[in-house]
């Protein structure tokens, strides 16, 4: 089986390019069993052939995928086993040999299932019960699938209309955005949370972040900056009105260090422009997968410029014996 290829992407640097018999495997990572978000910017060759994977884990049993091609031509399907009804299908929204933007959302709390494309909901199923369970099989990308798959993103949460819409816009403008923070007034912090996923046979790790440059707004030069006091060494609780800047916590992880304090009490650090470990993990045998979990959170005054802030997060796992 040949490997798919690297070609340019829509958005930032490069993209896969499947022929419809090849895929790209992470292993057995991101099982879901709650609420979750899938996404990627798709520029298909083929439309109506069916089973064209863009995300997918199934064990045929357990699992999930969004998938183009199942419902008939140029639609998109979003199916979860152990739910019921089990998959949400869309119209005929996609053509052969343009960018799409595709998210499937599925919300426990609102036992919804949803199907966005390019910005705009496309399909809605209401009243779906159950969960999604783990599986032992591989997180897959681009299995049967024919075309060009772009900036695939999994979120361990339900994105908002609005999160979605705002990061079609942000790519639609080639911006590459992982993640989005809701639209926040100067009255509210806003929080998005991301999962940072190790899998090593190494004995321990340690996960490192840094930004780029403060927030900064998409044509000006004003920045919102870090949260201040709060370190990674010291990080400081979130006191709302007053606080303002842009944090992180982490809320799960095994070995999870005590000074990020418990729900909903969490202590917020600012992200240093430095490479700096916020989370380390030692005692490991047998190459288990570990997630650990972080939420971002940002808080504005009344003397910020409206607009979109964009800056680039880096994250580094530097293996233990």
């Amino acid at each position: 089986m040949n490997n798919p290829a690297w070609v340019d992407g829509r958005v930032g640097g490069g993209a896969l390019d499947f022929n419809g018999s090849n895929k790209t495997s992470q292993g057995d990572s991101n099982d879901q069993t709650g609420s979750f978000t899938l996404s990627a910017w798709i520029n298909p060759d083929d439309v109506s052939t069916s089973g064209q994977r863009i995300i997918f884990k199934d064990d045929g049993t357990t699992g999930w995928a969004l998938s183009l091609g199942d419902p008939g031509s140029g639609r998109l399907r979003f199916y979860i086993r152990g739910t019921s009804p089990n998959s949400t299908d869309t119209g005929d929204v996609i053509s052969a040999n343009n960018w799409y933007h595709v998210v499937g959302v599925f919300d426990t709390s609102a036992d919804t299932r949803a199907i966005y494309v390019n910005g705009t909901e496309e399909a809605r199923e209401t009243g779906v019960s159950g969960d999604p369970a783990d599986n032992g099989n591989d997180l897959e990308f681009g299995r049967n699938f024919d075309g060009t798959i772009d900036e695939v993103r999994i979120y361990p949460e339900a994105l908002t209309a609005r999160q979605i819409r705002d990061q079609y816009n942000a790519s639609d403008a080639n911006i590459p955005s992982a993640l989005t923070v809701p639209e926040i007034s100067p009255d509210a912090s806003q929080t998005v949370r991301a999962n940072a996923v190790v899998r090593t046979d190494a004995g321990g790790y340690d996960l490192a972040i840094e930004q780029t440059q403060d927030l900064t707004r998409v044509g000006g030069s004003e920045t919102i900056p870090g949260i201040s006091p709060g370190t990674i060494s010291n990080p400081e609780p979130w006191n709302e009105g007053s606080t303002t800047g842009f944090g992180f916590t982490v809320t799960d992880a095994v070995q999870r260090d005590s000074k990020w304090g418990t729900d909903p009490d969490y202590e917020y650090a600012a992200i240093p422009g430095t490479k700096t470990t916020f989370h380390s993990r030692s005692g490991l045998s047998g190459g288990f997968k570990e997630t650990a979990t972080m939420e971002f959170r940002l808080g504005v005054d009344y003397g910020h410029t409206a607009g979109v802030y964009t800056n680039k997060l880096g994250f580094t796992a530097t293996l233990k014996p």
